[in-house]
């Protein structure tokens, strides 16, 4: 069987085969009797577009690149559903790639995207704003995720709001040793969500807050913590810790539920709220961060940004700010939730 060509739906519609190109593009021009006809020849042929050859002409694929850092944490992967279902909607194909959190992955991955000519990028930076000149200057447009950005669009948390949530969660239910789990300094979220925890204990008199930082957040690192907590003395153990995520949340449990009672002896708060945190044997309370909107939210970010361009339309890059709420379970507040 001979592959269905461009010309063959245009002869076969009666229309010429920019026509043709227009409707297969969402064109607004064609009439609307015509773009129907063609769509019906397009189905019965089974006409499938050469994406190839219109890369060719156009320059690009349509397709969106992102780049995040950890593909075995659940946060990033619903990020990606998010991204994934804007993307869909508006007739792109999303490619992933990670970085594993470090810097020369990122680059070498957004490298990637440009020779490919992406048509966009997503990127949730490894550490601080992702080197993007390259890109831009192919006219290639890129949205920052879970992170606030002045030089492009983006669309990020309220992380110092959630920092401080989760602090006050812990010392309104009378626990005042709290240590704090967190990722490395540099990274903008990990800075804030201190201040914030340090900002809410600094208001209860007795109170202390202890803070780790970490260069990653991992099952083995709550694992780690928590064997430093089983070492020490019980009058000098931490009443409450509060995760950087829900990851190291699990993997603390996993060490110190074996020799302590979570919550009596130690309240553990998680941070994203993703799918694990409820189904842990021991449910743990988490702050909820809208991760999947978070996605979507930055891929359409994107897509309006391209579609100004195609317009040949003034853009102004737009900054989106979400708001975490705290998840109570069984690991802060016990069987009573």
């Amino acid at each position: 069987m001979s592959m269905v060509r461009l010309r063959d739906v245009a002869r076969e519609s009666g229309v010429s085969t920019g026509t043709v190109s227009n409707v297969l593009n969402g064109s607004p021009s064609v009439n609307g009797e015509i773009a129907d006809r063609v769509r019906a020849v397009i189905d019965r042929l089974g006409y499938v577009p050469n994406s190839t050859a219109r890369s060719l002409r156009t320059g690009q694929i349509r397709a969106l690149g992102f780049v995040f850092t950890d593909i075995a944490n659940p946060f990033f992967t619903t990020l990606a559903t998010g991204a994934s279902a804007a993307a869909a909607e508006a007739g792109y194909a999303l490619l992933f790639a990670t970085s594993a959190d470090d810097v020369s992955g990122e680059t070498r991955y957004l490298g990637v995207f440009e020779e490919h000519r992406v048509a966009g990028v997503l990127v949730t930076p490894a550490r601080s704003a992702p080197n993007t000149e390259r890109l831009l200057a192919q006219g290639t447009q890129v949205v920052l995720v879970d992170r606030r950005s002045e030089q492009h669009c983006s669309v990020f948390v309220d992380d110092r709001a959630g920092g401080r949530i989760g602090a006050e969660h812990l010392l309104e239910l009378g626990r005042r040793r709290i240590l704090l789990v967190l990722g490395p300094d540099a990274i903008p979220q990990m800075h804030e969500r201190a201040e914030g925890s340090r900002e809410a204990v600094a208001r209860v008199p007795g109170a202390e807050l202890r803070v780790q930082h970490h260069t990653t957040l991992s099952i083995g690192i709550g694992q780690d913590v928590g064997r430093q907590i089983l070492a020490m003395a019980p009058e000098e153990r931490p009443d409450a810790v509060f995760a950087g995520n829900d990851v190291v949340a699990i993997g603390l449990l996993q060490v110190i539920g074996r020799a302590l009672r979570i919550p009596e002896d130690i309240a553990v708060l998680g941070y994203d709220d993703i799918d694990f945190a409820a189904a842990s044997i021991i449910p743990i309370s988490s702050i909820n961060q809208p991760t999947e909107h978070m996605g979507y939210v930055g891929a359409q970010l994107l897509i309006d940004e391209l579609t100004e361009q195609a317009a040949g339309a003034a853009h102004v890059h737009r900054s989106v700010e979400l708001f975490p709420r705290l998840v109570v379970r069984e690991s802060t507040r016990g069987l009573a939730v």
